[in-house]
């Protein structure tokens, strides 16, 4: 057979096989969202690290605060749909159940509770002030994220601050500041020679708190006290 006649059967043979390929490749499972043919879809990749794979989609946050680390200045993002309760307990459950009817648990640490809000109930940031005004003895926050999206890392605010007094200060000039500002509880931190926690309030409160004194006050720097336990477990 010469080299025409080759070329023929061989296209003879693949179109007579070309279908029956095609068939087996679909039958494997159908394409990903990334055009692979039988790789796992967004859903189970989520599924395999470890996350709900029914969570609603990523938010972009774009309600942000300032507050300041040690002497820097850092910009943090409010999740509007999340609020937090940084020392969880009955008193506050009920509380939020309250205030905020359509709110649903999240899972979260032991150490930490988190609520969605629903439409109706308010934003975080409103929430928490309300939650706060009926009861100062529960501790709630928005939800704050390092970055412009919700899957970005989260914290929330303890209702503390960290105040760093100059170090030339004696003890008896920092327990009259603390007494002349009101602070009813203070704590002591083995890091440099004057790092007090101070009690300031539940949530935004201690944020305001936080920047007003690192803005206005002779110290070194004020910051408030972040919890970041809010990881499920």
């Amino acid at each position: 057979m010469n080299k025409v006649g080759n070329r023929r059967a061989t296209a003879r043979v693949l179109a007579l096989l070309l279908p029956v390929l095609v068939g087996a490749c679909g039958a494997s499972g159908p394409a990903s969202d990334d055009g692979m043919i039988g790789s796992p879809s967004p859903l189970a990749k989520r599924h395999s690290r470890g996350e709900d794979p029914l969570e609603a989609a990523e938010r972009p946050l774009h309600d942000t605060l300032s507050w300041y680390d040690g002497a820097r200045k850092r910009r943090i993002w409010v999740d509007p749909e999340v609020l937090v309760e940084t020392e969880p307990g009955d008193r506050g459950g009920d509380l939020v159940r309250r205030h905020a009817p359509g709110a649903a648990e999240l899972p979260g640490s032991r150490r930490a509770r988190r609520w969605r809000l629903a439409s109706g109930d308010g934003d975080s940031r409103e929430t928490a002030r309300a939650l706060a005004e009926a009861d100062p003895r529960c501790r709630f926050s928005p939800a704050f994220h390092d970055a412009a999206s919700d899957r970005s890392d989260m914290r929330a605010l303890t209702g503390r601050i960290l105040v760093r007094f100059r170090d030339e200060w004696s003890e008896e000039d920092v327990s009259a500041w603390i007494a002349a500002r009101g602070f009813l509880s203070s704590r002591k931190l083995p890091i440099g020679r004057h790092v007090r926690v101070l009690e300031a309030g539940s949530g935004l409160d201690a944020l305001e708190t936080a920047n007003r004194i690192h803005e206005t006050e002779d110290v070194i720097w004020c910051s408030p006290e972040w919890s970041r336990a809010l990881s499920p477990r």
